[in-house]
């Protein structure tokens, strides 16, 4: 049997730490000067006793979003190392033997997440020491989780940015809380929501906020940013934003922002071919916008059998006046392509639609 020796010049000792329930064995003898010793002492003998720890007092459940917090006095027993939560499912009698799920934990509280909406469970909560001590189970506390019916906050630094006369850019920062300002419990997007369009004109003191105000897009909560694309030149546009969690709950709308596109570059429309085997030539003819200076003309060679993606256009005419054109350089046996850009003021619109010629 291993063997200790511990000095002292009281006339008691405490020998700890010692495992709970094991026996052990002492003699003592006297020391004096010169390392003088006395005989030993008989032989007498002693066992550890398990602590005791308490049960935890004041023990509750607390339904949250999503979760369920529990929370109880601390024990003050110096043998203390911890607390262990059981979670039961909920019964309308006791719990059953089995807990549902263990947790351990340190502190006096903790929060049992992510729960679902509805669910409902029964906690009991235990003490823990050192040698394995633990204490009796604690009476039973119940909670259930509620079902979320509050809103995120509103977006925060909703801006609206003109990009010349056809987008307008959106901005926002995302919520950080609730709108009753506690933590966020949900967010999965935003709705954004735009009036019809004004002209300047039309937009005069606060008729903006009186006109009519419609859904335009629903974001994902990950963005930050949209591109109105669907916009007039030389219109002005109001804009709110809000957010909404998974449950529906949507925010109050933010604050309207106004911003007004620059008068736009007007595309070409109606753009028509003609082939003319006399004169052996093509007549282009489209219909203007209200506002040129002059139009592009490009036309590209379909390849035999080839595919119209991709297609190498080259420029007829980059300052025609008039909306009509006559390529008279065109081949037999060949596939044209033909399109028309409009520019007003150094500024180049979409081209029209492509439109297809095969010369016999």
């Amino acid at each position: 049997m291993p063997q200790r020796t511990f000095e002292s010049v009281l006339t008691t000792y405490v020998d700890t730490p010692v495992v709970a329930g094991q026996t052990f064995v002492y003699r003592v003898r006297a020391v004096g000067p010169s390392d003088v010793t006395s005989e030993l002492s008989t032989f007498v003998s002693a066992q550890a006793e398990a602590p005791v720890l308490s049960v935890p007092r004041n023990v509750s459940a607390v339904g949250r979003i999503g979760q369920i917090a529990i929370s109880w006095n601390a024990n003050t027993e110096s043998e203390l190392t911890g607390y262990r939560v059981l979670r039961y499912r909920y019964t309308d009698t006791d719990p059953a033997d089995t807990p549902d799920d263990i947790f351990v934990t340190v502190q006096t509280t903790y929060v049992d997440s992510p729960l679902a909406a509805g669910q409902e469970f029964v906690y009991r909560v235990q003490a823990l020491g050192a040698n394995g001590a633990e204490s009796a189970l604690s009476p039973i506390v119940a909670a259930k989780v509620p079902v979320d019916d509050v809103p995120p906050a509103t977006p925060g630094n909703f801006t609206a940015i003109p990009s010349g006369g056809t987008a307008i850019e959106l901005r926002w920062n995302a919520p950080k809380t609730d709108a009753n300002g506690n933590a966020l419990t949900g967010l999965s997007g935003y709705r954004i929501y735009r009036t019809s369009g004004a002209s300047p004109t039309e937009l005069g003191r606060d008729e903006a906020s009186e006109r009519a105000t419609y859904f335009l897009v629903l974001v994902d909560a990950s963005e930050r940013r949209y591109v109105d694309r669907d916009v007039e030149g030389n219109t002005a546009y109001v804009y709110q934003i809000a957010a909404i969690d998974g449950n529906g709950n949507e925010s109050p709308r933010s604050a309207r922002v106004t911003a007004r596109t620059e008068v736009g570059v007007v595309p070409a429309r109606d753009l028509r071919a003609e082939y003319n085997s006399d004169a052996q030539a093509v007549t282009l003819r489209w219909g203007a916008p209200a506002l040129f200076d002059s139009f592009i003309i490009e036309r590209a060679v379909l390849p035999a059998g080839g595919s119209s993606q991709n297609l190498s256009y080259q420029t007829l005419a980059s300052e025609h006046s008039t909306a009509s054109y006559v390529d008279s350089g065109v081949a037999r046996r060949t596939i044209y392509v033909y399109r028309v850009s409009v520019n007003l003021n150094g500024r180049i619109s979409d081209p029209t639609e492509a439109v297809y010629v095969s010369i016999p």
